[in-house]
């Protein structure tokens, strides 16, 4: 299955496409009385390195953006008056953060900083949709690591179980729409909890540039670069508290790799990297709050060996699971061959060329996989949880993304009728390419199909069947035993090594039946016994029996590629004061999707093998008959044979039939070396 999508989208006004994920602080700087103050120096501070910074207009106003969501802090400084500082202003995506200051005079010689810590406001003016965004200290606070399970703390979000997928005011989950730094994902959502910046959740009055959520949007902002060098190592077990042996290792190092102006006040992070990688491991990733039903490790080693045993009325055979009894159970915490394994890493490169100019590159890698014993596959549970099949998924990430923004005018002291009427202009452009690889198949198997459903090697022996009659020829007529068709005398079987406890039930069957019930396939089947591509019978039309295999190899791989542009600028008009500002931004999306995927039922393949072989041969060639005289053979058109008799045969070859012939059978006979028109 192939399918391209391929979308191009351009909005201009006040909403855009793009997936911006930036914020911005905006505010009013005012002295002693109230009036605002002109000119004042406003700066933003990331671990007390320089963001960006603006000027107050002459009405004491300013704005700061675009910032990445995240945890500042803000300076504020002017000739005369006591610097201010406010640490822990946080900056949420596409949002407005206000930070309004009175400076206060400064009538000594030494330098006094007033230094406030920023408190979130309870009601946000600035959005019209129905949001909540849960910070980095709430999220390492949260008893779970699971980014689902995070999202589902906001308000109207539904989650039925750790790890689930969460549904939106009631909505289905596939509605929502997971962002990670302005990243639509496809794919694995997984991010390290301790890498997430900030996670804000929608849940309503969702912006028209998440035209593809239908539910809510969840929108992560990873962790950048620190200042100085710095690393953790989280490490969390239940190893030896509970039965289901929870396991998880996170790794993070952050730092600069390169920095100018060493030494002086303008020193800044040219580059800087941020890499994070986590382990986790569960014996069982969906467990049951009343536990697990299963055959006891003995019992099921009996069964395994001798699934069947002879029928206690009458001739034939009954499988041995269905004697089982309560006594041969057990219940148990933790699905059998359910373990999951996964693990993660995130990368990222920051360059800081100006104080205008960035670029950012980075990467995620997701691997996740596990045995699935859950939903409709429970039926393998009781009997046959080695044949659980595995899941493999895996999601390839990398985005870059390039940032310009232009300083505002210069506006004179001292003149307040100089009109700014465009400020805060910049334009960021932004790519991404992900790659979602998806594989179901057995976990001995993989994707080799002839080793699903192998039971061995079957060779069966025919002989000729005779009726009585007349049969006539160009210039004689015959009257004897004459040939009608063949039948099976017997099938050896010789046991395959892939399938243990799937052949066992052939092997069990040749062991105690007689030699007339080994005559045919079709009577190893009747008894009990399993032909390649057979299943075993369903114990009491409920579970699967021992060694019944798993029918199904699946290979997925998804592709997207997207290119956005997206810029804002802030419109003054003329004669207006105060904040009475325009915010008009535009943006423009590219994104392509490529999608394949296959699906096979291995097992099914012997008998639609069978039924494609040897179709030709189905007919005698009457024409070529061989007459058998007093035990010896003699062509029709013998005129030195003896007379045919009514106690002489009559024996044909099998008729071969091109039009009648398979493209598979062909295929098959030129492998194993035999003619194409062959009769055998």
């Amino acid at each position: 299955m192939k399918r391209l999508l391929a979308t191009i989208t351009v909005l201009f006004a006040f909403v855009t496409v793009t997936y911006a994920q930036t914020g911005e602080i905006t505010g009013k700087i005012t002295d002693e009385n109230g009036e605002g103050v002109p000119y004042a120096n406003v700066q933003v501070l990331k671990d007390g390195e320089p963001v960006k910074g603006a000027t107050t207009d002459f009405n004491g106003f300013y704005s700061i953006k675009p910032l990445d969501p995240g945890n500042y802090s803000v300076k504020v400084s002017y000739v005369g008056y006591g610097k201010v500082r406010v640490d822990g202003v946080k900056v949420n995506a596409n949002q407005a953060t206000t930070i309004t200051k009175q400076l206060k005079p400064q009538e000594e010689q030494l330098e006094e900083v007033t230094v406030t810590e920023y408190k979130v406001p309870l009601i946000d003016k600035e959005s019209q949709a129905t949001k909540e965004t849960i910070s980095e200290e709430e999220i390492q606070n949260l008893p779970t690591k699971d980014i689902q399970s995070i999202a589902s703390s906001a308000a109207g979000v539904y989650q039925e179980q750790e790890g689930g997928d969460i549904n939106v005011r009631g909505q289905r989950s596939d509605g929502t729409q997971y962002i990670i730094d302005g990243v639509k994902v496809r794919g694995s959502n997984d991010v390290p909890s301790s890498d997430i910046e900030q996670m804000t959740v929608i849940t309503s009055g969702v912006p028209a540039k998440y035209g593809d959520a239908v539910g809510g949007v969840v929108n992560i902002t990873t962790k950048g670069p620190s200042r100085e060098l710095r690393g953790s190592l989280d490490l969390e077990t239940s190893q030896f508290l509970d039965p289901y042996g929870y396991n998880l290792a996170e790794l993070s190092l952050t730092g600069p790799l390169w920095k100018i102006n060493k030494g002086t006040e303008n020193e800044r992070t040219f580059m800087g990297f941020k890499l994070s990688a986590n382990y986790q491991r569960k014996k069982d990733r969906t467990p049951s709050v009343v536990g697990n039903w299963k055959v006891k490790d003995d019992k099921l080693s009996e069964l395994e060996e001798s699934p069947l045993q002879p029928s206690p009325v009458g001739e034939g055979f009954v499988l041995s699971s269905e004697r089982v009894t309560l006594e041969d159970m057990k219940n148990v915490a933790v699905q059998p061959n359910t373990v999951q394994n996964k693990v993660g890493a995130t990368g990222r490169l920051d360059f800081s060329f100006t104080d205008n100019i960035d670029f950012r590159l980075g990467g995620t890698y997701n691997w996740n996989q596990y045995n699935n014993g859950s939903g409709g596959l429970r039926r393998f549970s009781m009997f046959n949880s080695d044949n659980n099949p595995q899941y493999t998924n895996q999601t390839y990430r990398v985005f870059g993304r390039f940032t310009q923004s232009f300083d505002n005018p210069e506006q004179e002291e001292g003149d307040d009728k100089s009109h700014q009427a465009f400020r805060n202009a910049f334009y960021r452009v932004q790519f991404d390419f992900t790659r979602v690889e998806r594989e179901r198949v057995n976990e001995d198997h993989g994707f080799n199909p002839f080793q699903y459903g192998y039971v061995g090697k079957f060779e069966t022996k025919s002989e000729p069947v005779y009726e009585f009659g007349t049969q006539e020829f160009e210039n004689q007529s015959l009257t004897g035993y004459q040939q009608t068709g063949f039948r099976d005398t017997s099938v050896t079987f010789t046991p395959g090594e892939v399938n243990p406890e799937y052949t066992n039930y052939t092997e069990q069957f040749y062991s105690l039946s007689s030699r007339d019930q080994q005559r045919s396939k079709t009577s190893i089947r009747l008894n009990g016994g399993l032909l390649n591509g057979d299943f075993p019978s369903i114990v009491h039309g409920t579970w699967y029996n021992t060694g019944y295999p798993y029918n199904l190899m699946a290979k997925s791989r998804d592709d997207q590629f997207s290119l956005s542009v997206h810029g804002s600028v802030d419109i003054l008009p003329e004669g207006f004061k105060d904040r009475n500002k325009h915010s008009v931004e535009f943006g423009l999306e590219f994104e392509q999707r490529v999608d394949r995927s296959y699906s096979l039922n291995p097992v099914q393949l012997w008998e639609l093998m069978r039924l494609e072989t040897n179709q030709q041969l189905t007919d005698l060639n009457t024409n070529e008959p061989t007459l058998i005289i007093e035990g010896q053979e003699y062509a029709i058109d013998d005129n030195n044979r003896p007379p045919f008799t009514t106690n002489d045969t009559i024996r044909y070859p099998r008729a071969y039939s091109a039009d009648d012939q398979s493209y598979f059978d062909k295929q098959l006979r030129q492998k194993l070396g035999r003619p194409v028109d062959g009769t055998k």
